[in-house]
């Protein structure tokens, strides 16, 4: 577990990994399903190196790097080496085309993109002048290791834009701290320690599946599987293949997965706890009697804001998102029409 996990002026990005490559740099962590691996400790010389390229393209602290990248070790090192730079990522869901992908990489104001083959059309269109746009194999594998200073808690780590339902996507500016605030919450719900195995099927251009998953693994010292995309005909067999204890899933992915026909494989795993929103009771019935999973918890909460409600480990709550992530957050449930605080209990 990392050394700094309740000292809020040390929840930075690269410090995290630089105590995790220090104490343990030959375990693995994070192993892919298309057979890749990453020590602790190349997970730091990659960072520093990545960090490295992009200084020599002049890339300062505090500048945007903007990314389309698809789940896999490209993005990570990325993630890692910008962070390591004191630059702030803004990663780009992979749908986006036309003025919904030139909307964040104009506002961002990202000086450069690193966009994969499969994009490359899509990015080349939307970009505008003055941006470099790089594929992942660009970044040189000959550049020298970043030594700078490093980012504070207080420094932007990451830009993300949100699902924009009333107007244009607005770009979300997270510090350092907010986001290691978003793996600390999940380490604390899920209990995770440096055993455990986390499987990562979420896109890693969302808060989940980079911070509350990979940020959380990188805190507690464990290790992930990260699958390209979500697959609900592979989830139980990942689930044996990789010895997983520990999943993140949101939205239809459950239902995806319980509509899978009924197979004696779907227990006899190591999954211990499963993190689900929404978390209607009978899918936790399910969760718990057709694939034995022993701690099925919920959560709430915003890019904006962090999750401030988790579920309990042994205290199951369906129907709801749990309790107040009390040891960092104060929640007020008001009325929606008269916004005067309502009471405990109180349904509306």
């Amino acid at each position: 577990m990392y050394d700094g996990l309740r000292e809020p002026r040390r929840w930075v990005l690269p410090e995290v990994l630089a105590y995790q490559a220090a104490t343990r740099p030959e375990a693995v962590y994070i192993e892919t399903t298309e057979g890749e691996r990453l020590t602790y400790g190349a997970a730091a010389a990659e960072a520093a190196r990545v960090a490295g390229f992009f200084a020599g393209l002049g890339v300062k602290p505090g500048d945007r790097v903007a990314a389309m990248l698809p789940n896999g070790l490209d993005f990570v090192r990325l993630w890692l080496g910008v962070a390591r730079l004191g630059a702030a990522l803004v990663p780009l869901n992979t749908a986006l085309f036309g003025s919904f992908l030139e909307h964040p990489l104009q506002n961002s104001t990202a000086r450069v993109v690193v966009v994969a083959d499969a994009f490359h059309a899509a990015m080349e269109a939307a970009c505008h002048d003055g941006q470099t746009v790089l594929a992942p194999a660009e970044i040189t594998a000959a550049s020298p290791s970043y030594a700078g200073a490093m980012p504070t808690a207080r420094d932007i780590a990451c830009v993300l834009y949100t699902s924009g339902t009333t107007g244009p996507s607005k770009g979300v500016l997270m510090p350092h701290a907010h986001c290691y605030l978003f793996g600390l919450g999940s380490v604390d719900s899920q209990a995770l320690t440096g055993s455990d195995r986390h499987y990562v099927c979420l896109p890693l251009f969302h808060a989940n599946g980079l911070m509350m998953q990979l940020y959380a693994v990188l805190i507690a010292g464990a290790s992930a599987v990260l699958r390209p995309h979500f697959s609900a005909t592979a989830f139980v067999d990942d689930l044996h293949r990789y010895g997983i204890t520990a999943v993140n899933l949101l939205g239809a992915a459950a239902a995806f997965v319980f509509a899978q026909p009924p197979r004696p494989e779907d227990k006899g795993h190591r999954l211990r706890v499963i993190q689900v929103a929404p978390n209607p009771a009978d899918h936790e019935r399910l969760w718990r009697d057709r694939f034995g999973v022993a701690e099925v918890l919920s959560g709430f909460g915003m890019t904006e804001v962090n999750i401030c409600v988790y579920g309990r480990m042994g205290a199951t709550k369906p129907n709801t998102s749990g309790f107040v992530y009390d040891r960092y957050f104060e929640v007020e449930i008001r009325d929606p029409e008269s916004d005067d605080p309502l009471p405990p209990g109180t349904e509306i």
